[in-house]
């Protein structure tokens, strides 16, 4: 009995689908795989208890598909892409590897189907463009149909590039949707900023560069998409950073922002090289409440992310905060954030899978600076957020607490360890094991300062995302050199 019809016909338990599943690979070829425990065995595994944990998932059908046709396994390989499509009739990726399927067999008449199917689901994707390439055009294939400009599968490019790349053994599969940002970054950025109120500077800068080893680079900025496994690269990175005061007055300071994060990886990950731009505008004043300085800011960004010189998506944010300084030695940072995410592909069911929407965000940070010599400072900081997708699954809140100190060591040396704790709960997410996920980090900077602007240090992250969910369990290990100058 074949995976499928054993499937359809008996709705049978779990345990039972799995084993059908196993059962449905030649004995002789899957002791073999076993034995060499192969990039393909172990992708294999994962997509099996994806498609027992969430049997309605079209694209999971889909991978699963095209790993057992890469296989040579025929029959599975049609059987999964043909469930792709039942649960999924507008999985515009599916029809197409199905298409591709019934050509290798010479089955003209239901290649073109599914090719129509491309056309009248997807004619702007990048797959109907291949159909193009290939010489079958839209009219051609859908009869002079109109299309209906239905979107393509939500991040199906994405995930067709991890599958390319893992059938090239560079890493499994298992897409995670993460937050890695909480606000220490910006607090840390926003402490540089703090001068003398002698000091006036019309332009403030940084930039950190440098190479890393990176345990997985598949994360960028506004998508929050990692895959859990082995996409692993040699990595170098540059983040500038430029502010200018165009107008300086009583009532306040205003002027341009411009930001940027890209990264270069090794040759087989290219297609996650990062490109994010980020331009915009502040307005900024000083209150002065008795002893206590303050200075209320309000920040619009925009961000437009790009993997492999692809558009990925864009947000539009926009952050108030105040910042109160102390005369007892320590500065207080309390902010709120609203931002509005768009991605360039969305999900076919864009109810349960889309990511495109609202997050707010609300944090306090407090950092200490104190009189000992080899503990000068420390910043204890949180973050609550609520994230309002279009796609059930990706609806969450979250709380995150984080930490740093530093220690002053001979030489001009500082060690800077931080830590981070947090939860994200998911309560509309649609498959039939829990998602949430408890995160942790941990990491350290070594660093030396080389002059009063410039320095350079060794660092070492572990990020953690702990799920019951195998699916969203991921774990990142980031450590390499990084040069900063800050003006």
């Amino acid at each position: 009995m074949t995976l499928i019809s054993c499937w359809r016909n008996s709705a049978i338990q779990t345990g039972l689908i799995v084993w059908v599943f196993w059962v449905s690979v030649p004995v002789g070829n899957f002791a073999q795989e076993l034995g060499d425990a192969s990039v393909d065995d172990r992708m294999l595994r994962r997509l099996i208890d994806r498609v027992v944990a969430d049997p309605e998932h079209s694209e999971s059908w889909r991978m699963l598909g095209k790993l057992y046709r890469k296989q040579g396994h025929w029959n599975n390989a049609e059987e999964c892409l043909e469930m792709a499509i039942k649960v999924g009739p507008e999985n515009a990726a599916a029809h197409f590897d199905l298409g591709e399927f019934a050509l290798q067999r010479d089955d003209v008449e239901r290649a073109n189907f599914h090719f129509s199917q491309v056309h009248l689901i997807a004619p702007s994707s990048g797959y109907a463009e291949r159909l193009v390439e290939m010489g079958i055009s839209p009219q051609e294939a859908t009869g002079g149909k109109k299309t209906n400009g239905l979107p393509a599968v939500s991040l199906d490019e994405f995930a067709d590039l991890s599958l390319q790349l893992r059938e090239s053994g560079e890493f499994d599969l298992v897409i995670d949707e993460i937050n890695n940002f909480d606000s220490s970054y910006e607090v840390d950025r926003r402490f540089n900023q703090v001068h003398p109120s002698d000091v006036q500077k019309e332009f403030f800068g940084s930039i950190e560069s440098g190479f890393l080893y990176n345990s997985n680079v598949t994360l960028a900025p506004i998508s929050r998409f990692v895959s859990n496994v082995e996409a692993a690269s040699a990595q170098f990175f540059a983040n500038p950073s430029l502010e200018w005061t165009a107008v300086r007055s009583d009532w306040g300071r205003f002027g341009p922002i411009a930001r940027g994060q890209f990264t270069i990886n090794e040759n087989q990950l290219s297609a996650f090289n990062l490109a994010s731009f980020q331009p915009g505008g502040f307005f900024e004043k000083d209150i002065s409440t008795g002893s206590d300085p303050r200075l209320a800011r309000l920040e619009y960004t925009y961000s437009l992310d790009f993997f492999g010189g692809d558009r990925l998506g864009d947000r539009h944010s926009i952050t108030g905060s105040m910042m109160y300084i102390h005369p007892a030695a320590r500065i207080d940072y309390v902010y709120t954030s609203i931002a509005y995410s768009q991605f360039t592909d969305d999900s076919q069911t864009p109810e349960v899978d889309s990511l495109d929407g609202t997050t707010l965000s609300v944090g306090a940070a407090r950092f200490f600076l104190f009189d000992n010599f080899r503990l000068p400072t420390m910043t204890i900081g949180a973050d609550l957020e609520s994230a309002d997708t279009k796609g059930s699954n990706f609806r969450y809140h979250s709380v995150r607490g984080y930490l740093d100190s530093t220690f002053v060591l001979p030489l001009n040396w500082t060690l800077i360890p931080s830590a981070a704790i947090g939860y994200r709960h998911f309560p509309d997410f649609t498959g039939g094991v829990n998602r949430d996920v408890l995160t942790g980090r941990l990491g350290a900077k070594l660093r030396r300062q080389l002059s009063a602007n410039s320095s350079v240090a060794l660092i070492i992250d572990y990020d953690r995302y702990s799920s019951d969910n195998e699916l969203f369990d991921a774990h990142r290990f980031t450590t390499g050199i990084v040069f900063a100058y800050i003006h």
